[in-house]
């Protein structure tokens, strides 16, 4: 997926004027809509939304309920459990702490673009505590699928290392969201971690980290 539209939705100027900046320079056609679900039934791009209230999330919402499969990164004040279990449950493809440096932002935003799980690693682990018993069964090939999704592998890596075709791959992580009743790969495994359906070492980087990297 080639994204080149991206809606800054930001209250705070100085801010808003230095995230489109760096999305310009870096090929993104920047708007800055002030309702971000009219901009994204039009328009197949990113979605960055700034959440000061929990409130806010009822745009991320809009937004999916316009354009289900589009890519909505929100920015939060303090990326704490609730706040960051709310904005992936309302739809929210990636979350990130609102002072995150732009260059970073938008490097996230082309990752989450190509299929890779973004979201901050400490954060993944504040709001998906295991749960005592699983209410979804998965199978061994699930499960697998599962933890390959946990790792940031796109959809191509994960073809290849599963010796499968890429539509295959494509259907199967469908029918995973669908079981979940999630919309993307980061709400898939934050769910399956939550649920205990699979278990990660602690992530051994800095709380300012948000990226995962992909083959």
């Amino acid at each position: 997926m080639t994204v080149t539209a991206l809606a800054v939705c930001e209250p705070d100027r100085a801010l808003r004027l230095r995230l489109g900046a760096v999305a310009a320079a870096a090929g993104f056609d920047v708007a800055f809509p002030c309702n971000p679900g009219e901009w994204a039934a039009t328009h197949d791009g990113v979605v960055l939304l700034s959440v000061r209230t929990l409130d806010q999330l009822d745009d991320v919402e809009r937004v999916r309920r316009t354009r289900p499969r589009g890519i909505v990164v929100v920015l939060l004040d303090s990326p704490d459990q609730a706040a960051g279990r709310a904005a992936l449950r309302r739809g929210a493809s990636v979350v990130l702490d609102r002072h995150t440096d732009p260059g970073d932002v938008l490097s996230t935003v082309r990752l989450a673009a190509r299929g890779s799980a973004v979201v901050p690693a400490q954060l993944l682990y504040e709001f998906a505590p295991a749960a005592p018993e699983a209410m979804v069964k998965l199978d061994d090939d699930e499960l697998d699928l599962l933890y390959h999704l946990a790792d940031g592998a796109t959809i191509k890596r994960i073809a290849r290392q599963r010796h499968q075709a890429t539509r295959t791959v494509e259907r199967h992580l469908h029918r995973l969201y669908n079981r979940f009743g999630v919309h993307d790969r980061v709400q898939a495994v934050a769910t399956a971690i939550q649920m205990g359906l699979i278990r990660m070492p602690a992530p051994q980087v800095p709380a300012s980290a948000g990226r995962r990297s992909s083959a």
